[in-house]
């Protein structure tokens, strides 16, 4: 009689674990979607919007199946729910990294812009279970192809009839999942993982120093870069794996390296012009909608700060192209790229917010500081003598390596204007600083010229009065910019110039 009784507590202690456990679930469940006062049902689940396949959704699911429905109670030291919630604090990580703004399902109108562009989705298919020729498979709607997953891609999401690009296809979404925490490698190497682990609540000025600071994934990122600019057909491929990988991604931080990873690409190459609308509308879903929820404000505020420069970077590089040259990106390029996605870059930012960041590191300035210092290379170059100085082209590669280490030297911190011309100390060739300076104001955010005033100045380029009319129009900053770039081409516009540059 003792054994059977000994055997009947150690089953009731065993039952009353795992509905302790249930219990846990279902409480999670409710503290994540509801107030802390709110009863929770099955339908709230449904409701919710998520896939019912999703794999964080099954336990939950089970549990509300099992479980009695409870409402918190934290007043009450003696409840089931308050010592569920003070015993199980870590169910709360993924509560904590939780945030709408990140997670929207991807609309029928984004789904519409792919098909209307002939985009053509590859069919992908879920196992439901059997082995060998017994095994079924279902196939996965679109709009659920297109949202986060823990699991590989056996197949491209874009057909594609190129064997190389099939299989480039999935070994670039086992990167993108690396470079986002989302996959492990044999190597714990990633400060992702151990900033989750240390930092379940969203911190920007932590999440800011993790997006600028060199880190161990960066090779990841340089091999995502690499692999997009030699196979112009994985390009469409790589922003929609990016675009799959950040909708539904409950994890703040493993979408915001997503959203960085995003940035950095459209600092190399463009999607194609059949893919550009979806990824534009994509990005100003993030840029439309408001937070949700008042606990994730921070993280909403920060990717939303993460999608206008995304949306900046894409009408640019859309405009302008891919990066030219004949090397691969270089790992210093990429972490410029990193390192300029909160701060303006000297290139395709707008004067103001050049002058901006300016005004911190060199105040008596009264010019962006890039202008001064192309510009007084050339003429020290002797670029007056030199023949077809704005018609031939500097070498390409020479001119990326010399645009890297400009700003490379404008993100710095101190004082840019130490010793100006030491930068360009070792070179020689002035058609250098000459390409560069002609990339600069090409790239400017918005034209030195506004475009409401692209069509007078046409029709009277001939009439210096009418001329010096539209040049008062212009505002303080590009009046001053434009003053400074005619004087300097009046130096090469001399007689005894042009019979050597021949321009």
């Amino acid at each position: 009689s003792e054994s059977s009784k000994k055997c009947d507590s150690v089953k009731n202690s065993k039952n009353s674990e795992d509905n302790l456990c249930d219990a846990s679930s279902a409480l999670k469940a409710q503290t994540f979607f509801f107030s802390p006062s709110s009863t929770t049902s099955l339908a709230d689940l449904n409701n919710f919007g998520h896939h019912e396949k999703h794999h964080r959704f099954k336990n939950l699911r089970r549990s509300f199946n099992k479980t009695p429905k409870c409402t918190t109670d934290t007043k009450n030291p003696t409840s089931l729910s308050y010592m569920i919630q003070s015993s199980h604090s870590k169910l709360k990580l993924d509560i904590e990294n939780y945030s709408p703004q990140l997670a929207r399902k991807p609309s029928e109108a984004n789904l519409l812009i792919i098909k209307k562009n002939q985009i053509d989705l590859n069919v992908h298919h879920e196992k439901l279970g059997g082995f060998l020729f017994f095994s079924s498979k279902k196939k996965i709607p679109d709009q659920d192809l297109m949202v986060w997953t823990s699991q590989t891609i056996q197949k491209p999401l874009i057909k594609t009839n190129n064997k190389v690009i099939k299989k480039e296809a999935c070994d670039l979404f086992k990167l993108i999942q690396i470079y986002m925490g989302d996959r492990k490698t044999l190597i714990n190497m990633t400060n992702q993982n151990s900033l989750k682990k240390s930092a379940p609540m969203f911190n920007e000025s932590t999440f800011v120093q993790q997006l600028t600071a060199p880190c161990v994934n960066d090779s990841v990122c340089l091999e995502i870069m690499t692999k997009g600019w030699m196979h112009p057909q994985l390009r469409d491929e790589l922003y929609l794996q990016i675009v799959k990988q950040t909708t539904q991604n409950l994890n703040v931080h493993s979408c915001l390296l997503g959203w960085q990873l995003m940035a950095v690409c459209l600092n190399f190459f463009p999607p194609t012009h059949k893919l550009y609308p979806f990824v534009k509308e994509y990005i100003l879903s993030h840029l439309s909608e408001s937070p949700e929820c008042g606990m994730v404000a921070e993280s909403s505020e920060f990717s939303t700060r993460l999608a206008r420069t995304c949306l900046k970077r894409l009408e640019k590089i859309n405009a302008t192209g891919a990066k030219k040259g004949l090397k691969n990106p270089s790992m210093e390029e990429v972490l410029l790229a990193k390192s300029t996605i909160l701060n303006p870059s000297l290139f395709g930012a707008s004067l103001e917010e050049i002058m901006l960041v300016q005004r911190k590191k060199c105040a008596q300035l009264q010019l962006p500081w890039i202008q001064k210092v192309l510009s007084e290379a050339v003429l020290h170059l002797n670029g007056t003598k030199t023949e077809g100085i704005f018609r031939v082209p500097g070498d390409l590669d020479e001119v990326n390596n010399l645009k890297v280490r400009m700003e490379q030297l404008w993100c710095s911190s101190g004082d840019v204007l130490g010793d100006d011309l030491d930068i360009l100390k070792n070179i020689t060739d002035p058609h250098l600083p000459a390409s560069l300076l002609k990339l600069w104001y090409r790239e400017l955010y918005e034209p030195l010229i506004p475009h409401e005033l692209y069509d007078e100045c046409i029709e009277n380029c001939d009439q210096a009065e009418k001329c010096l009319a539209i040049i008062k129009k212009l505002p303080y900053l590009n009046r001053m910019v434009f003053t400074y770039l005619v004087r300097f081409l009046k130096v090469f516009a001399d007689p005894s110039n042009v019979a050597v540059t021949k321009m």
